[in-house]
């Protein structure tokens, strides 16, 4: 994981490394398997540009109360362990690098090469239950246990897009990457995926 992450960050030195100062500047919003899903900022000139996406967001919907006791339901009266699910969290980062091939009134043509790591935490507890005969009941026994489930995926990928002018600031673009996605057991090859964003460009 420490390795990705590394990885990940020297992409996004080397891509500010190479801009230039008179790229053109934009905020955004973009959504895709290696750039990214969130906040975008890009910067693009008639050689050169690069993109670099954050997203995140974190909720709790779930009560992790667990009763003394539960009613016994059938005859099978071995032990058991319930699980109550609790925050949920979500981020991602990802960073692209844009090499214009054709640029017209409206419109620009692109390859794209870019990569991103998408993270996820799930909070969960679990009680153990235990049998009771005198009572009938499954009796809560011991205190419960609290674990985080967390994973990865990090996409790397290139492809073409299309970024087509609608107002003299508004842009939006399309991009149809093929992807490699890695998480923790596998690795998986994704046939053109489009991927989009709507950027707000300053002069």
């Amino acid at each position: 994981m420490k390795k990705l992450v590394l990885i990940l960050i020297s992409l996004l030195f080397i891509i500010t490394l190479s801009a230039e100062e008179k790229l053109t500047k934009s905020l955004g919003f973009a959504g895709g398997l290696i750039s990214g899903s969130g906040f975008a900022y890009r910067q693009i000139s008639e050689n050169k540009g690069f993109q670099i996406t954050f997203g995140a967001i974190s909720y709790d919907d779930y009560d992790c109360h667990f009763p003394e006791t539960y009613p016994a339901y059938s005859d099978d009266h071995s032990n058991y362990t319930d699980d109550c699910y609790g925050r949920e969290t979500f981020a991602n980062i990802g960073a692209t690098y844009i090499k214009p091939l054709h640029q017209s009134e409206k419109s620009m043509f692109y390859l794209l090469g870019g990569a991103a790591l998408y993270y996820s935490a799930e909070d969960y507890s679990e009680q153990l239950y235990v049998y009771n005969e005198a009572s009938d009941l499954y009796m809560a026994t011991g205190e419960s246990t609290e674990s985080t489930d967390t994973s990865y995926i990090i996409n790397v990928g290139a492809g073409f897009g299309i970024e087509y002018k609608l107002t003299e600031n508004i842009r939006i673009s399309l991009d149809w990457p093929i992807v490699a996605s890695k998480d923790s057991d596998h690795l998986n090859i994704t046939m053109a995926i489009p991927q989009g964003a709507i950027q707000y460009y300053f002069k």
